[in-house]
């Protein structure tokens, strides 16, 4: 039972982020990029995490053709998850925030 609960609760977030995303202002990214399968077609609705030392700070879900926009990160070094059902999570290690200059991770 606990782990119907815990995939209602994921879906549940999945499409309170998809909401939120949809009505983001455009620009002003600090992260920014396309999540693509093995095909380089669009993955909608990947979750998109932000982790700075071990924790989450920001995140969101790719739109319907895979794009994101991660903003209001502070210039500074990052640590990026992509997770979606049926495909292993991948990791980006290091990536690289500046000031002013959105930074592209495809």
């Amino acid at each position: 039972m606990k782990s119907k609960n815990k995939t209602h609760i994921t879906l549940i977030l999945m499409a309170l982020l998809t909401v939120l995303l949809a009505f983001r202002p455009a620009g002003n990214c600090s992260i920014s990029g396309k999540v693509t399968d093995e095909n380089e077609e669009g993955i909608p609705v990947a979750n998109v995490v932000v982790m700075q030392n071990g924790k989450s700070v920001g995140g969101g879900t790719t739109d319907f053709d895979g794009s994101y926009c991660i903003s209001n990160l502070a210039a500074g070094t990052y640590d990026m998850e992509v997770i979606y059902i049926g495909y292993d999570k991948q990791e980006v290690k290091k990536v690289l925030v500046t000031d002013g200059k959105p930074t592209l991770v495809d």
